[in-house]
């Protein structure tokens, strides 16, 4: 809150996600950047019915998402884990990969989704919306920050060849599954 209070023009607050501290039809725009993945279905329910709330008529929820289930826990992470299990029966020297989850991350991350589950958490809590999948924010650091970043960025570009492999996969007809991240934009069901 500090940080936000120093860098930003607007109020700042701090609530809960089920029980916003806003008037009715407060907010054109909400911004839920990195929230849902810690929300359990019941508490997502209750937030969204939070969020109708605060919006006014003809505003929207821009959603991101960071975490596809499907992506690096699931599915990438399989194939990676024979992968490198195949080299070391070649001889090649390889390091097996690192379990996807940590207890850590299994506590913080209570909820994850993927494309269709994001669709399908609309349809439940009767909103509308569409699901964008896209690579892994290291792939996009240049349009993120800019091409040129202070040498202490705090975050390091992947290779040029790994990012080129993320896009791709975003852009993919199987994005849905092999993409890392979501942006989405919803709004209750008929309130356009």
């Amino acid at each position: 809150l500090a940080l936000a209070r120093e860098n930003g023009r607007g109020r700042v607050a701090r609530g809960d996600a089920k029980a916003l501290p806003f008037a009715e039809r407060s907010f054109d725009r909400v911004f839920l950047l990195g929230v849902v993945d810690h929300l359990h279905p019941w508490e997502l329910a209750a937030c969204f019915g939070e969020l109708g709330r605060v919006l006014r008529p003809g505003g929207f929820v821009v959603l991101h998402n960071c975490a596809n289930r499907l992506h690096y826990k699931t599915l990438t992470y399989a194939a990676r884990r024979r992968a490198s299990a195949l080299l070391a029966r070649l001889g090649v020297p390889v390091r097996a990969p690192s379990p996807p989850r940590s207890d850590e991350d299994e506590a913080m991350h209570v909820n994850e989704h993927s494309a269709g589950d994001l669709r399908r958490l609309f349809e439940a809590v009767g909103w509308e919306g569409s699901v964008e999948p896209m690579p892994n924010y290291k792939a996009l650091l240049g349009e993120l920050y800019g091409p040129v970043r202070p040498a202490d960025f705090p975050i390091k570009a992947y290779p040029v060849w790994r990012a080129a492999l993320a896009r791709a996969m975003a852009a993919a007809p199987t994005a849905g599954f092999t993409s890392r991240e979501f942006f989405a934009v919803a709004r209750p069901r008929g309130r356009a």
